[in-house]
């Protein structure tokens, strides 16, 4: 082969793999964990259980991946998921609205609607920046939380709609159909709303979107809402999921929404880029590094350090990449 049919080749090669990164990235962790687990890792049933867990990322992702879209981060998402998961256990526990899941479901919603609009609220307002802003409503969530179940598990939550989180149709769990639908309805306002196309131009340029006539502050707090009733509808279906209430339920995602966009290729403190894709992408990467390094019996600490490292990097390569753009 002449030398130029190689370079020609190669650099056909380096264009692939940079349109489908993310697919390659999917494809070498799958072989990877497949080679050290074998069929522990690689069977229908672990693909399932990979596929459920990342149902419930998804949900939260995805109005993470809203609040990117702005320029914003929410920190406290994990939160609210840990939150409602107690507050709606209480409700639905008590003779009050008589064990009714519905109306349950619709108070924990409104409250966490006007959560948002008050972290939206606060950013706009202040100016502040939007991870320290939520990082202290996050504090203050997780003290309500506790105080509201006294630090303790609430259990056997029973209800008619415990088959959002146990049910399946077919071989496919309810948690993942959710995600599902709730990801083509954002995609969706994303892609062919005037609010979609409103978020990414105060993500790409604040100031110049609010010269064009776009009210960018109202635009953030409708973000920060939407945000919320997904991280509302990931925790209902994770209580229902495992039958309870518990107070630290959101902690695991507290940080993994972040992760999740960021890896999938949604950029961090720019906003303007990505969209549902990138969240699918992520939460599967996510999902399958995770799941892979718990089937290999690796200490859940050194997920940590893992999870921690790919986020320092993605961010910085984010960073790096912009600033060679604008040298350029």
């Amino acid at each position: 082969m002449k030398e130029k049919d190689f370079k020609t080749h190669f650099n056909n090669f380096l264009r692939f793999i940079k349109s489908n990164f993310n697919l390659v990235i999917i494809t070498i962790l799958v072989v990877f964990f497949t080679i050290f687990c074998g069929s522990r890792f690689f069977s229908f049933e672990n693909f399932i259980t990979i596929a459920r867990q990342a149902a419930i990322l998804g949900m939260c992702g995805c109005g993470m991946m809203v609040l990117m879209l702005t320029g914003n981060v929410d920190m406290s998402l994990g939160g609210v998921m840990s939150f409602t998961s107690i507050l709606y256990s209480e409700l639905i526990s008590s003779d009050y609205y008589n064990k009714d899941p519905i109306m349950s479901i619709f108070v924990v919603t409104i409250v966490n609607i006007i959560y948002g609009y008050i972290g939206g609220l606060i950013v706009t307002k202040t100016k502040m920046n939007s991870m320290i802003a939520t990082l202290g409503l996050s504090t203050m969530l997780n003290g309500f939380t506790y105080l509201l179940c006294q630090s303790k598990t609430i259990g056997a939550l029973n209800s008619k709609l415990v088959w959002l989180g146990q049910g399946y149709v077919g071989p496919v769990p309810n948690p993942v159909i959710i995600c599902g639908i709730l990801m083509v309805i954002l995609d969706f306002i994303c892609k062919r709303t005037y609010l979609g196309r409103h978020m990414a131009a105060t993500g790409s340029n604040s100031e110049a979107a609010r010269l064009g006539g776009i009210n960018t502050d109202r635009v953030k707090r409708i973000a920060f809402v939407i945000a919320s009733i997904c991280a509302t509808i990931a925790s209902i279906v994770l209580t229902y999921r495992v039958k309870s209430g518990q107070p630290n339920c959101g902690n695991s995602y507290q940080m993994n929404n972040l992760l999740a966009c960021t890896v999938g290729g949604i950029s961090y403190g720019f906003g303007g880029e990505g969209g549902v894709i990138n969240v699918i992408y992520g939460i599967f990467i996510v999902g399958i590094i995770t799941n892979g390094m718990t089937v290999m019996g690796l200490n859940q600490y050194w997920q940590y350090v893992m999870q921690g490292g790919i986020l320092v990097f993605t961010v910085a390569l984010d960073y790096l990449q912009r600033a060679k753009i604008k040298v350029d």
